[in-house]
């Protein structure tokens, strides 16, 4: 396993509460935004919970990330976002919001465990993005 991976809040929910129920995060970071597969957008940001700072996975939708788009109503994040996210899925991307934050609620649920190159993780699957802002760093 690589060094300095912060633990998976994902596997840390599952192994105390188990994997039913809805989960409600406020303040979601988002700097990044990752296309991984067709229709399966993620970002990941890092959370404190009982005093320990966890990574967080959260996927979604195209339908989802268009929704959030169309909330934010920013125009030059959308000429940003959409020309890498909204063509058909070829290849994984990333995109990094470098001058850019989004701050977001979220309802979700926990997925399903997914193995990557140096850790197993567990995402939380968007329901919905609550009240996102969009702001200028």
């Amino acid at each position: 396993m690589q060094q300095n991976l912060k633990p998976d809040l994902g596997l840390h929910i599952k192994k105390g509460f188990g994997t039913y129920g809805t989960h409600h995060f406020y303040g979601a970071v988002i700097k990044e935004l990752f296309y991984s597969g067709k229709d399966l957008y993620s970002f990941s940001c890092a959370m404190t919970f009982e005093d320990v700072a966890y990574a967080v996975t959260f996927d979604f939708t195209q339908m989802q990330l268009f929704e959030l788009l169309q909330s934010l109503g920013n125009e030059d994040l959308m000429s940003l976002i959409l020309p890498i996210f909204g063509a058909p899925f070829t290849e994984p991307q990333k995109l990094v919001l470098e001058d850019h934050t989004i701050l977001t609620q979220i309802e979700c649920t926990l997925g399903q465990p997914v193995t990557g190159a140096y850790e197993t993780f567990i995402p939380f699957i968007v329901q919905k993005f609550i009240n996102p802002e969009f702001i200028y760093n």
